[in-house]
């Protein structure tokens, strides 16, 4: 069996057992059928939208990356060797002509499938499409004056697509579910793409743009290229992976409440499986650099020793011209098979790329659906508190574009249970899978703060929770329903918690 049916066979195995663990069968006769549970379910709506933005992640991923590549690593590499500037040279024009169109054809396309698998879009949603637009006309008209010649499009062109990939990343983190929250959850939506972007975009512009041209060429001249290639490009594979370390700690302090979500939720499973193949990724990246890299420039150095090495001397050398011949093939056999064994783990680094960007789009869809292992409850020495009216209100959003019953009961100091029911601009009830909602409440009588409740999805199709109202008096409250697509729709209402 090759390495790549193994390769493949495991990649499947894997997923089987990953999608085991995030989505538990039941244990009745309906045990193929996704357990459909307040955890969230894997519906028909729900996996057209998984698949949506796994799409654009992909594709914003490869685009930004090899914008990255070409600012930071190709402009930065002063090689007078003529075959590098050749391999450097084609490098650029493989993306340009064969993958920059269809890459951010891709990303427009798959935007509007999120638009039509959920009926909404925004401001942010318009901007981001404009921006892959603008991209898309850039690089048609740089490739149509390239086409016919061996240049490549100019430094201003590429510096414009580096400009408009950075546009397209913070638009996508302002739509993410931090940008009508705090400030940090921003950054760390943003830092999280540039990170992707760096690493994981960085290892598919390696694997299919880079690799497939070093395709030809002796082994001598893969080698130098592939060494030097590696040594810029480290720095930026590692800064990406230090981004998403920070990223990571920020969303995840930001979505998880308690440990007990990594294991009782479905965001929980999927956020475990992740870091699982984020140290799986890293790992290979480690050895890569460290490792594979070393060893293989200094069994390069050791060959170019060899075959520069001229023998001295008249009569006495003929024995030692042949000697050293056959060691410089010998030589010459070993850094082939290291070149050829560290260019197969890197052709292989996307497609853990691919999962854990597959992973991203599962926390995306399923980021409403964490659920507490376990609810809050009044302290034990709390005595019942008296009968109190409960708050209850009917709300729009903003845009007009839901409804949404909002209760608090009882409405008074201490534990409260608040539940919203969300409902779509002709009155149905909007499922829980697939959309998350939370509140913010701000004392109005004294500064307190903002105090962040997350709703959780009930057994009655509603959102809820229980959490405290620290005293009595004139509250604001601001709740904010996201969508699959990873658009707000919010409503601030002021109401009043009596005195007892």
């Amino acid at each position: 069996m090759s390495f790549r049916s193994v390769a493949f066979t495991l990649v499947v195995l894997f997923w089987g057992l990953a999608l085991c663990l995030i989505f538990p069968a039941s244990a009745s006769a309906h045990a193929g059928i996704l357990d459909a549970n307040p955890t969230g379910t894997l519906d028909t709506s729900t996996l057209f939208g998984f698949l949506a933005i796994a799409l654009a992640d992909v594709g914003v991923a490869f685009w930004v990356g090899a914008q990255l590549w070409r600012v930071f690593v190709l402009q930065l590499i002063k090689e007078e060797h003529t075959e590098q500037r050749t391999i450097l040279r084609h490098m650029e024009q493989r993306f340009d002509r064969s993958f920059s169109v269809p890459l951010l054809l891709l990303i427009f396309v798959a935007n509007i499938g999120v638009l039509v698998g959920h009926g909404q879009f925004g401001l942010l949603w318009l901007i981001q499409q404009a921006i892959v637009l603008l991209a898309l006309v850039a690089v048609v008209v740089t490739t149509r004056l390239a086409k016919g010649s061996e240049q490549t499009s100019s430094e201003g062109a590429a510096w414009i697509c580096f400009i408009l990939g950075l546009g397209l990343l913070c638009v996508m983190a302002l739509s993410g579910a931090g940008a009508n929250a705090q400030p940090f959850s921003v950054l760390a939506d943003l830092l999280y793409l540039l990170a992707v972007s760096l690493w994981i975009g960085g290892t598919f512009y390696l694997s299919l743009i880079y690799l497939p041209v070093l395709d030809g060429y002796t082994t001598s001249v893969q080698t130098h290229s592939l060494l030097s290639i590696l040594q810029h490009y480290s720095t930026l594979a590692f800064t990406g992976i230090g981004l998403l370390v920070v990223s990571g700690l920020l969303n995840a302090t930001v979505h998880n409440d308690s440990w007990d979500q990594l294991i009782a939720t479905v965001y929980g499973r999927t956020l475990l499986i992740t870091i699982v193949l984020f140290f799986l990724l890293l790992l290979v990246s480690v050895s890569t650099i460290f490792i594979l890299r070393p060893r293989l420039a200094k069994r390069y150095a050791q060959y170019q020793m060899a075959s520069e090495s001229p023998a001295d001397g008249v009569e006495v050398h003929e024995k030692s011209k042949t000697s050293t011949a056959s060691q410089t093939n010998v030589l010459e056999q070993h850094v082939g098979q290291h070149s050829k064994q560290l260019s197969t783990i890197l052709r292989w680094e996307p497609v853990v790329g691919v999962m854990i960007l597959l992973c991203t789009g599962l926390l995306s869809v399923f980021s409403g659906t964490l659920q507490s292992a376990v609810v809050p409850t009044a302290p034990a020495s709390q005595q019942p508190a008296a009968a109190s009216n409960p708050y209850i209100a009917h709300l729009q959003t903003k845009d007009k574009l839901y409804n949404i019953t909002l209760k608090i009961d009882p409405n008074q100091f201490g534990i409260n249970t608040f539940t919203a029911t969300v409902y779509d601009s002709h009155g149905k009830n909007v499922p829980t899978a697939g959309i998350s909602a939370s509140l913010y409440l701000t004392m109005l009588d004294m500064d307190m703060g903002t105090q962040e409740v997350t709703l959780r999805p009930d057994k009655t199709g509603s959102f809820s929770t229980q959490d405290e109202l620290s005293m009595e008096g004139h509250w604001e409250l601001k709740l904010n329903v996201q969508t699959a697509d990873a658009k707000l729709h919010s409503v601030t209402v002021d109401f009043k918690t009596p005195t007892s």
